[in-house]
């Protein structure tokens, strides 16, 4: 259970280190979020395509770093660790659990703030 702890830690690290990769999964989905609100004006249609929007921008972020990591040889280095295979997934899966989390919060505080 460690290792999947310190997995999940230095993925969440790892996202946050990543500039472009903050600007495109979390800027990008709040923009298309108040547009749709703009253009819903505030229906329950409005809801589930900001939802779906932060769904998709989150896989298709979760797929572009497994990718990166492949290319760049990070994750034959972490099946080098004494951690088996499927805690790195399951600390990867918690990464983006997380993240999607922090998504959600800063969704909902700027949705009451904007109204």
């Amino acid at each position: 259970m460690h290792g999947f702890a310190v997995v999940a830690y230095w993925e969440v690290r790892r996202t946050f280190r990543n500039k472009l990769l903050l600007v495109l999964a979390v800027a990008l989905p709040f923009v298309l979020a108040f547009i749709s609100l703009r253009i819903y004006e505030g229906s329950l249609k409005a809801n589930y395509t900001v939802v779906a929007v932060i769904f998709a921008v989150s896989i298709l972020s979760a797929a572009v770093r497994v990718i990166r990591d492949r290319v760049s040889g990070f994750a034959a280095g972490l099946k080098s660790t004494p951690v088996s295979s499927s805690v790195i997934a399951a600390g990867r899966i918690l990464s983006w659990v997380i993240y999607a989390a922090i998504q959600i919060v800063l969704y909902i505080v700027l949705s009451n703030i904007l109204g």
